[in-house]
């Protein structure tokens, strides 16, 4: 069953170049996004100068202090932004390194199922078997359902699509 599951040639060789284009409007979208986050960054230190013009001027101890507070308050928020803003620039990695794996395995599972050890074959196992094994008291072991990504990769070529026959609906 494990050899029998590949990807159809021309299914696997359209969809990384899809995907490829997908993920790279994603990392443009972030790109911008990113731009965004940094003109939110200097909006705040320009609150910061601010605030410290501020209390230069200030003579009474709590107007200070509550100052002081907001100095606090605008630091904390550009730290969050600042972290949330380049975790999202520095996860997007080139596309092709990304799906290499993965394509490279739905393309033929059996390639790591032969190369790897007992670790590699339990993945293997997990990956491809999306529901345990059932087994029937009067029939023995069932035929497991294939995994959806199989089922998209396989093509149209196979015979269980469901498809209507050549005679129609009507009996002919």
């Amino acid at each position: 069953m494990l050899k029998a599951l590949h990807a159809a040639a021309t299914l696997y060789n359209v969809l990384p170049d899809m995907l490829s284009n997908a993920w790279d409007n994603r990392r443009e979208t972030i790109k911008s996004s990113t731009e965004y986050g940094a003109g939110d960054i200097r909006q705040i230190e320009k609150n910061v100068v601010a605030v410290v013009a501020r209390i230069t001027g200030a003579d009474s101890p709590s107007i200070m202090s509550a100052y002081e507070n907001e100095i606090k308050r605008l630091e904390a928020k550009r730290v969050r932004i600042k972290d949330r803003w380049s975790w999202r620039a520095n996860r997007s990695k080139a596309s092709k390194q990304l799906f290499r794996t993965a394509f490279g395995f739905i393309a033929n599972p059996w390639n790591l199922w032969s190369s790897g050890g007992s670790a590699a074959q339990k993945l293997v196992l997990r990956l491809i078997l999306p529901t345990p094994v059932t087994y029937c008291k009067n029939e023995g072991f069932r035929t497991a359902p294939i995994p959806r990504p199989f089922r998209v990769f396989r093509g149209s070529g196979s015979a269980d699509w469901g498809m209507v026959e050549g005679a129609g609906f009507e009996p002919a």
